[in-house]
């Protein structure tokens, strides 16, 4: 990831195909672990529900229900 002034670009790679795309966004949030830290987020307010663990449901793009966000 770089910041470029008011914004960042995400720099990722497909692991089976080795296409690398950079995503261009406001901001980047990075959570590490084995369980989800998801509480306290407000991910609810933007229209993200989370699965009963916690998680973030995404599709294959690891986009969620809210098309502007994704959760890898």
């Amino acid at each position: 990831a770089t910041r470029n002034g008011d914004s960042v670009t995400v720099s990722v790679e497909n692991a089976k195909s080795g296409e690398k795309e950079d995503i261009e966004c406001d901001a980047l949030l990075v959570s590490v672990g084995r369980r989800p830290y998801t509480e306290g987020l407000g991910l609810e307010t933007v229209g993200i529900v989370k699965d009963d663990r916690g998680r973030i449901p995404v599709n294959a793009s690891f986009q969620t229900v809210v098309p502007s966000f994704y959760a890898i």
